[in-house]
């Protein structure tokens, strides 16, 4: 046993048994190698990981490996959800020395005193594909560090000098970014037959699908929205998309959508149900969205929920040891589930065929519109779909199931509880609108100690300072709480954390938010301004407190925001895509978010109809002793009259609908 069974992250303790004598990340194991003059070998990864797990199976688990490993390096082990600044400042390690894109496992190699001199991401047990074996690189490694120690420490000092110098920021005073640009940008990589973005592995790129709704909402562009329709649509029909039991996988492997890697992140499907949210809103209602949405809702609640409140934080893209097992079928299983008409018709649906694509099975995916369902096999045939669907489900519960990461995560929670907010004002659903609120109620109870937020939660235990994502996160979702759950301590809890997230993460000097509180246990701090598998920090606070100045017109949150733009303005004037969140901060600059003033105590008449309204960011103002009886709306600089009823209301905000809804889809530039 090594010194990672006591760990509240379930992915340490996957590695509990391991003859390597793992150690987590902590001041005795950093000054066991500055000690003992042994480099570290830093291994990152998080335990919904499918290659994270090949390599632990393969090396890892290998005596003859592990000796090696235990005698000439200090072994850790980091979980990256709960150390986001470590994997950060790691990964772009991995890049200057690589010049190759990270991903997990990250396999990094570190003096003692934290410098990086060689890294790669998965090594193979013997050699092939190009990579050498992990035990080359072992031998490698030890040996240029014991002959070369000098050369080691210089390499890794050099590679944190130019990391330092690139965390140092220069604000551009009064930079503004175009966003039209940036997307134009955009769409030069938009895939015009299957939607998303470049090739093959294709990624949702969520908050840059909210910009392009964003802008046709403001400036009539019709083509962004039909943009974003069409890869909604196939990503909806895709194998990305758990057609049996809702969610979606963290990204396709293929330009089609059909073949995903499995893993199902709590982040992944709160930013696809916000997406989701937006564009029915803003698009119309479409049934297939409708049906994704109330997925994601039905896998969140029923798959995710933890015991003591909050969700869990991913699902492993492996069960029976292969990846996606959990979720294949074939002709033969569904013969003995169905009637051979039934079966005719879930595989002519789903596309299950005798030799599917994945381990000879097939992934369900919509092959057959509703009305080539209807028209192939009768009126009623969509309907009983629907019960076909139950049934599989139902079936495939009695499969063993994916391992399930039970941490919970504040800021992955906060992402979801937001967009659990949107989708039942959406959807007019009283009841889940009080589990939701319960349940941010209950992120606070367990996460808040002693003033402070803290940012994991296993075991019962909750620990580690909240970071930048997780501040920024928190006061959004009290934000949206404050629009659909009328409770004036919403905005009090929200300029509560934008206090805490101002004193502690600001870079005042040089603008920006640093991602951690602090770096006594890192090399540095680094400052994220780009959209990886969740919205920057940086762009996500910048919103955030641009939002929280239209709610409380208090400056200082729109001064530090602004501070931030022109930090990273230089990075969005010339970015090609990645920036989605920012450039929605940025765009909120320019032109603000509506504004709702209430003075009323039929508040919730009023807040009920705005669920049903496309008003990306709008916030809730408390009422002046000269704010007039009824409800009032600001769209940016223009204040409409007040209205002094819930009907007059309903009839004002239709009246703020785009017209772009009367046209789906739109004729414009990606028309088939």
């Amino acid at each position: 046993m090594n010194l990672l069974g006591d760990a509240t992250s379930p992915y340490l303790r996957q590695h509990a048994h391991h003859p390597v004598h793992w150690r987590p990340w902590n001041d005795a194991s950093l000054q066991l190698a500055r000690s003992s003059n042994r480099p570290i070998f830093l291994s990152i990864g998080y335990s919904s990981c499918h290659w994270c797990h090949v390599m632990a199976h393969e090396s890892f688990e290998d005596p003859m490996i592990a000796a090696l490993l235990n005698r000439d390096f200090v072994a850790i082990k980091v979980d990256r959800e709960e150390r986001p600044d470590l994997d950060t400042i790691y990964q772009q390690a991995h890049y200057l020395i690589t010049r190759q894109p990270g991903g997990w496992p990250l396999s990094m190699f570190l003096t003692p005193t934290l410098e990086p001199f060689f890294s790669g991401t998965y090594f193979p047990p013997t050699p092939r594909h190009g990579l050498p074996s992990f035990t080359q690189v072992l031998v490698g490694v030890s040996r240029f560090y014991q002959q070369q120690p000098q050369q080691a420490a210089s390499q890794g000092q050099d590679l944190m000098t130019f990391l330092r110098q690139h965390q140092k920021t220069t604000r551009v005073k009064g930079g503004v970014t175009d966003p039209g640009v940036y997307v134009e940008r955009l769409l030069e990589s938009f895939d015009e037959t299957h939607g998303g973005f470049g090739g093959a592995p294709k990624f949702p790129h969520t908050t840059d699908q909210r910009l392009l709704l964003r802008l046709a909402f403001r400036d009539g562009e019709t083509e962004y929205a039909e943009a974003v329709a069409l890869t909604l649509d196939a990503m909806c029909r895709g194998g990305i998309h758990d057609q049996i039991g809702g969610g979606f996988a963290r990204y396709s492997t293929d330009e089609f959508w059909h073949v995903p890697h499995f893993e199902k992140m709590l982040y992944d499907n709160a930013l696809m149900l916000r997406l989701l949210v937006e564009a029915d809103t803003l698009l119309g209602g479409d049934a297939q969205r409708s049906r994704a949405r109330r997925g994601i809702v039905a896998w969140t609640l029923e798959t995710m929920r933890l015991e003591d409140g909050g969700f869990a934080g991913s699902l492993d893209a492996d069960s029976e040891g292969i990846e996606g097992w959990y979720y294949l079928w074939n002709p033969e299983e569904l013969r003995g589930l169905f009637t051979a008409d039934e079966c005719e018709l879930a595989c002519a649906f789903w596309g299950i065929e005798a030799e599917g694509v994945v381990e000879g099975k097939s992934l369900p995916r919509i092959q057959l519109k509703e009305d080539q369902v209807r028209e192939r096999f009768g009126p009623q045939a969509v309907e009983t779909l629907e019960r076909l669907r139950l049934k599989l489900l139902e079936a495939r519960q009695r499969r063993k199931p994916p391992g399930r990461d039970d941490k919970l995560l504040t800021g992955w929670n906060a992402l979801m509880l937001t967009a659990l907010l949107g989708h039942a004002a959406l959807e007019r659903d009283a009841e889940l609108m009080a589990t939701v609120v319960e349940q941010i109620h209950q992120l606070r109870r367990l996460m808040r100690r002693d003033k402070q937020w803290l940012a994991v939660s296993g075991r019962g235990q909750a620990h580690t300072h909240a970071f930048l994502d997780d501040y920024a996160a928190l006061i959004e979702l009290y934000l949206e709480a404050a629009l659909r759950a009328p409770d004036p301590s919403w905005l009090s809890f929200a300029e509560e954390a934008a206090h805490e997230m101002l004193e502690r993460f600001e870079d005042r000097q040089n603008g920006g938010f640093f991602l951690s509180c602090n770096a006594h246990d890192s090399p540095l701090r680094a400052k994220v301004h780009f959209d990886a598998s969740t919205p920057s920090g940086n762009g996500l606070a910048a919103t955030v407190l641009l939002r929280l100045t239209a709610a409380t017109g208090k400056p200082l949150y729109r001064q530090a925001a602004q501070r931030a733009l022109e930090t990273f303005h230089p990075f969005l004037a010339q970015s090609q895509g990645g920036h989605g969140q920012l450039l929605l901060a940025n765009d909120i600059a320019n032109r603000g978010v509506a504004e709702v003033t209430l003075n009323t105590s039929q508040a919730l008449a009023f807040l009920t109809p705005l669920g049903g309204c496309y008003l990306p960011d709008a916030v809730v103002r408390p009422p002046s002793p000269s704010t007039p009886p009824g409800a009032n709306l600001c769209l940016g600089s223009t204040c409409l009259p007040p209205c002094a009823t819930p009907e007059e209301w309903q009839n004002r905000l239709a009246a703020t609908r785009p017209q772009l809804t009367d046209a789906s889809p739109w004729p414009g530039r990606f028309s088939q």
